[in-house]
């Protein structure tokens, strides 16, 4: 792997650097390059704020002399885009075409974006980068949209397909497996769908990807996943034969399908797993498997209980 710091022509903007995703990229890009990352409602200190709706990212790219501008922002929550699709809809899609056209006519600018694997319909999975993509609700679409957009007006793109990400840290209280965790040591009921297929990557492996493919100046699209193509139900069951080693439970474990614990998100897509082939001959990263992060979440966890 090339020595990111040899590479000082690099000038980073991440619009979204105070997201989960955001943040953790944020840190590990700016070790290497000069990097201004952007906040809209989580305010940070080394952070701008940057509203996508109204303030110009046209005048920030020329401020600061950016080369590169990574998309990672908007509404990803589907909850929060079920309650307020107008609003998921100017975030995500509108006004980020709107900012789009104002740069497209620069020809120096490499636009990076973070787009899903909710750009596929779910009938099949296993999905390449060749797969014709067929979204079936409003946030697979919106992605869509501004892929199509980019490649068309953008010489120099980065179209990055992200499976589910997961953290293994015990104070992530959004991720996965610290999920499942509350729910079992607190002995509440745990639904897991039996038909909803995926490749989640944890966020080493993903920031380790990303890292790559920019030291290495890739262009067009990646799908980012990784080696694990197996149901809910199944990651649940690695999960739980770890968790029952430290801990015991008295929660209710339900397997059901998903239509069934998503009633209020029917059209989230069932099979949306990510064939990561190509990105693992380019980049020369193979990703860890969910059975080591669980590993290290709880050694860490168990170690820190010692303290």
């Amino acid at each position: 792997m090339n020595n990111l710091s040899n590479q000082n022509n690099k000038r980073i903007l991440i619009l979204g650097a105070s997201g989960k995703i955001g943040n953790t990229l944020y840190h590990s890009i700016k070790k290497h390059y000069y990097t201004v990352g952007t906040y809209f409602n989580n305010q940070r200190k080394e952070l701008i704020k940057f509203d996508i709706n109204k303030n110009s990212l046209f005048k920030l790219i020329k401020k600061k002399s950016i080369s590169h501008v990574i998309l990672c922002q908007g509404i990803v929550n589907f909850d929060q885009i079920s309650k307020d699709p107008k609003k998921a809809e100017d975030t995500n899609l509108k006004s980020l075409i709107k900012q789009l056209k104002e740069i497209k006519d620069n020809n120096s600018i490499n636009v990076i974006f973070f787009s899903s694997e909710s750009i596929f319909d779910g009938n099949v999975g296993n999905y390449t980068e060749e797969s014709s993509p067929n979204p079936i609700f409003s946030y697979g679409n919106q992605k869509l949209v501004i892929e199509n957009f980019i490649k068309s007006n953008f010489q120099n793109h980065l179209i990055l397909r992200l499976s589910k990400v997961y953290d293994s840290e015990i104070n992530e209280q959004k991720s996965l497996i610290v999920n499942w965790f509350n729910l079992l040591k607190n002995s509440q009921k745990v639904e897991v769908a039996i038909d909803n297929f995926i490749t989640p990557i944890h966020k080493n492996d993903l920031m380790e990807f990303i890292t790559r493919l920019i030291t290495k100046d890739a262009q067009g699209t990646y799908n980012i996943s990784s080696d694990d193509n197996m149901s809910r139900s199944n990651f649940f069951e690695i999960f739980y034969e770890k968790y029952c080693l430290y801990f015991n439970t008295k929660s209710l474990i339900e397997k059901k399908q998903l239509n069934i614990i998503s009633k209020k998100n029917a059209n989230i897509p069932k099979k949306t797993s990510l064939d990561n082939r190509k990105v693992k001959q380019f980049t020369g990263h193979t990703p860890k498997s969910f059975s080591h992060y669980c590993d290290i979440f709880f050694s860490n966890l168990i170690a820190n209980d010692k303290k």
